[in-house]
């Protein structure tokens, strides 16, 4: 494979221009967007249902004397898909499709600046004809122009074309409005899958290396695979050929380093390694994992701080994140990616580097209490501007990173806490579902799962409530007037993950699953039952809480697992029964108890008075 930094380091001969006839000279997005009604006519359209239906009849389409034909079909949810169709038609017709994801309220919102329109120039007679072009879409506008004669159309189909793996994971409960948020989401994330893990079907197609870790976390609980994950992994230790750290998308001609995104991309393999133990796996991208750790302690300031010129986002929100000066979150998150890598060295027999970076994330850790704390706010500011002075602006995503990456402690910590789960007002808060991924994870961390609950129902129920198929970008609010710029971007699907993980309740207490924690959080909810995929085989998990009180806990787990069963404690049920096999050991604590099973099978575990 020959490899370059861009096309002016390249043999001449590897470089092919694209011939003049190979360039359309019509704009069809700009014919198909500026086309405008003819006002009171009425195209002739002969059997329109069979267009997108799988029939033997054909839909005619007839000439009109007052312009060309325009017809806008749905295609009934989010795709990403190519597009098909098979006509009979005159020699010359022109066929243009723009297609596009969104109508917000009765306004159509075409994509702006993408390849999602395409013209078909029909022979004559009856032909059919593919995309070579896969793209995202709900919508489409078809244009008939030229007619001169009556087309005819077969059909015009989407094939969904999107990475192959079932569905494994499951989740249900009683609140239906939980169950389709939880299935959207592994629907957005199925789209957002293709040879990696995609931002978004419509615009960029793109491994964005940030989105992807979010992304691999819904995979583990949508579908189980591990392939695309170590394959999306790899793709980005790669382009550390080329930069000193990970770059934000891969492959791509654009060598851009996202700071948080290179710094998540530590995290996703610790988590790759939690839940498949591949320790195999960990030493083949362990000389990537080392370059990129010790390349960040090279952009360390005199204070100790990470201090790097970069796209330095982490949310479509007001933060105050400049691309240069010392930017609060990516300090914290180095801490938390410089300790979980050391678990990894340690993993490899890799003591000295272990010992190294742990030391340092405590050195940052106390540089970011020394010079990024504002005690007149009580919070951590989002940064140190590149002229020296401490920024004036609170955000809850800097000080959502301070409790997740373990960064604050004791007094200053319940301040944090208080601004991050209340953000009062002049504090800038979420912007996108992506953000509230990592909000999700403190909930989780302090067993607020009512809170997030609710969120859950609020905000994904909101998108919901207005039609949508797949979970969008960002809030509305971000976007000008537009409730999101994409419609369809799985690092947005957090629920699917955390429903999972904590309402369900099941999690790799061990790498690979060697011990598995069954912790059902039932918040509101009666029962819940559904199955989380491993690499060791599916989990079944059904829970319920009877009417007169207790619990009750039904898990199938295959049997090179061991258990770690917690459950809730109601009304001072406390009396344990448990059938399908012995209890190696019981504990009661405050509002639980604790069940571990020395092999996997069939158990039913009560709780009673």
């Amino acid at each position: 494979v020959w490899e370059a930094g861009d096309l002016r380091g390249a043999p001449r001969w590897k470089i092919r221009e694209v011939p003049e006839e190979a360039i359309a000279e019509l704009d069809v997005w700009s014919l198909t967007a500026w086309d405008r009604p003819v006002e009171g006519s009425k195209p002739t359209v002969e059997n329109p249902d069979a267009l997108l239906t799988p029939s033997p009849e054909w839909t005619v389409i007839h000439p009109s004397p007052e312009g060309d034909v325009r017809l806008l079909l749905d295609f009934g949810r989010e795709l990403l898909a190519y597009i098909e169709l098979e006509v009979d038609a005159p020699e010359g017709t022109a066929i243009d499709f723009n297609l596009f994801e969104g109508i917000q309220e009765g306004e159509i919102l075409l994509t702006h600046g993408l390849n999602n329109s395409f013209r078909y120039t029909c022979r004559a007679g009856r032909q059919r004809y593919r995309t070579f072009v896969k793209r995202g879409f709900r919508y489409a506008f078809v244009v008939f122009r030229n007619l001169k004669e009556p087309v005819k159309v077969r059909y015009i189909a989407a094939r969904l074309s999107t990475y192959p793996t079932p569905e494994r994971g499951e989740f249900v409960c009683d609140d239906e409005r939980l169950n389709r948020i939880w299935r959207v989401g592994a629907y957005t994330l199925r789209l957002c899958m293709d040879d990696t893990y995609l931002d978004c079907p419509a615009y960029e197609q793109t491994h964005w290396v940030g989105d992807a870790r979010n992304e691999a976390l819904i995979n583990w609980a949508a579908f189980g695979d591990p392939r695309i994950t170590a394959h999306c992994l790899l793709q980005t230790a790669d382009s550390l050929k080329r930069s000193p750290l990970p770059e934000s998308h891969v492959p791509s001609g654009w060598p851009n380093i996202l700071t948080a995104w290179s710094l998540l991309w530590i995290r996703s393999i610790r988590e790759y390694w939690q839940f498949t133990g591949d320790k195999g796996f960990i030493e083949r991208i362990y000389p990537a994992l080392r370059t990129t750790c010790d390349n960040f302690l090279g952009y360390l300031n005199e204070e100790g701080l990470l201090e790097i010129e970069a796209w330095n986002m982490l949310d479509w929100a007001p933060m105050d994140t400049p691309g240069r000066g010392v930017v609060t979150h990516q300090n914290m998150l180095l801490v938390r990616a410089l300790r979980e890598a050391a678990e990894l060295a340690e993993l490899l027999g890799r003591g000295d580097d272990a010992g190294r970076w742990r030391e340092k994330a405590e050195e940052i850790k106390n540089a970011i209490n020394e010079h990024l704390w504002s005690e007149e706010k009580g919070a951590f500011v989002d940064c140190i501007r590149e002229d020296g002075s401490l920024s004036p602006v609170v955000s809850q995503q800097t000080n959502t990173m301070a409790l997740l990456c373990g960064c604050v402690d004791g007094e200053r910590a319940e301040r944090v806490r208080k601004l991050v789960l209340d953000p009062p007002e002049g504090v800038v808060t979420a912007g996108s579902p992506f953000f509230m991924f990592f909000l999700f994870e403190v909930l989780a961390e302090e067993g607020l799962i009512d809170e997030m609950l609710r969120l859950t129902r609020e905000r994904w129920g909101f998108m919901l409530d207005k039609g949508a198929t797949t979970f969008w970008e960002t809030f509305p609010g971000w976007a000008g007037k537009r409730w999101t710029r994409s419609w369809c971007h799985a690092w947005s699907s957090a629920p699917t993950y955390f429903l999972s993980t904590e309402v369900l309740g099941v999690y790799p207490e061990e790498p690979g699953f060697e011990v598995v924690r069954i912790a059902p959080k039932p918040g509101d909810l009666t029962w819940c039952r559904g199955r989380f995929p491993t690499v060791k085989g599916d989990i079944s998990v059904e829970w319920r809480r009877p009417e007169g009180g207790g619990f009750e806990l039904r898990v199938d787990v295959p049997e090179p697992m061991r258990v770690h069963a917690i459950l809730p404690v109601y009304g001072g049920a406390d009396r344990l029964t448990v059938s399908g096999g012995e209890a190696e050991r019981v504990e009661g604590s405050e509002g639980q108890v604790e069940v571990w099973l020395e092999k996997g099978g069939v158990y039913e575990l009560r709780l009673t008075e």
